[in-house]
C-alpha cells in the first residue's frame, strides 16, 4: 500500500469517529502530521466540519491504537 492509501484509510476512520462520537461531518482536511505506524500513533489535521447547519474549522489530533481511533483532542480555529 502507498502512503496516500494508508492516509486515506486513516482519514476515513477519523471521519467515522467524528460522525459516531460528535455527529460531525468531515468536509475538508489538511494533514499536518502522521505518526501512525502499524495501527498506533497520532494523526493531526486541520479540518472543517459540519455539525447541523453550521460549519467550523479545527485542529484535531486523533490517537490510534490497534488500527482504530481511541481518542481525539482539538483546538478551535474559528
Amino acid at each position: 500500500m502507498t502512503t496516500e492509501t494508508i492516509e486515506s484509510e486513516l482519514v476515513q476512520k477519523c471521519a467515522a469517529y467524528l460522525q459516531a462520537t460528535y455527529n460531525e461531518e468531515l468536509l475538508e482536511h489538511d494533514i499536518l502530521r502522521n505518526n501512525v505506524d502499524d495501527g498506533a500513533g497520532q494523526l493531526t489535521m486541520e479540518c472543517t466540519v459540519r455539525a447541523g447547519a453550521g460549519t467550523s474549522r479545527w485542529q484535531k489530533t486523533f490517537t490510534f491504537k490497534g488500527g482504530r481511533v481511541t481518542n481525539m483532542t482539538w483546538r478551535h480555529l474559528g
